[in-house]
């Protein structure tokens, strides 16, 4: 939604700056033949013009703003995903640690839902990493299975299936020991 935002108020700003070159192209053509009363008039437009350019300059930054975030974030997120896939050392690592708590578990609650399915995705592989490892964030798993929008949970839903083939009955007691608390003091 925000790059839809951002998109639509670039294609309004974007129009908004073509009339006002045919505006200006107008004045010239009324100031060649001495019409000055349309002149005035056209130059009112104008100033009227500008002003709505710098109304629709000031609502695009926001939108583009979060547009922009969220691209940042996706592509923390690849970069995260392609590390965690060619990786096999051990889970408890502070890189992995610290790419979990900079990167995706932050990404887990964005409001973008691109982000949280690939956040999710990479949740899931770092689960991959270890038994302990994924005892820890299985709740944070289910929780976005049970919770988020349909793509979100697919992913979520796909981990859960990876964790559960990858680990041991025994060696996930532990996670199915976990309660939602758990999940949710994760991602603060």
């Amino acid at each position: 939604a925000p790059a839809d935002a951002a998109d639509a108020a670039d294609a309004a700003l974007a129009d908004a700056l073509a009339r006002g070159g045919e505006l200006k192209s107008q004045l010239a053509s009324c100031v060649a033949l001495d019409d000055l009363d349309a002149a005035a008039m056209i130059k009112r437009d104008i100033r009227e013009l500008e002003e709505h350019v710098a109304q629709l300059e000031a609502a695009r930054a926001p939108a583009r703003r979060a547009s922009d975030a969220n691209v940042h974030a996706l592509g923390a997120l690849r970069l995260a995903h392609a590390l965690l896939a060619s990786t096999s050392c051990d889970a408890r690592t502070p890189e992995i640690a610290g790419l979990l708590a900079a990167i995706i578990l932050p990404a887990m609650q964005n409001a973008a839902e691109p982000v949280r399915e690939v956040a999710a995705v990479c949740l899931g592989l770092s689960c991959s990493l270890g038994a302990q490892f994924a005892s820890r964030y299985w709740p944070v798993l289910v929780q976005a299975a049970a919770r988020d929008s349909a793509p979100v949970r697919a992913a979520a839903l796909r981990a859960l299936a990876d964790v559960a083939c990858t680990w041991s009955p025994a060696q996930l007691s532990a996670c199915l020991l976990y309660t939602s608390d758990a999940a949710d003091d994760s991602l603060r």
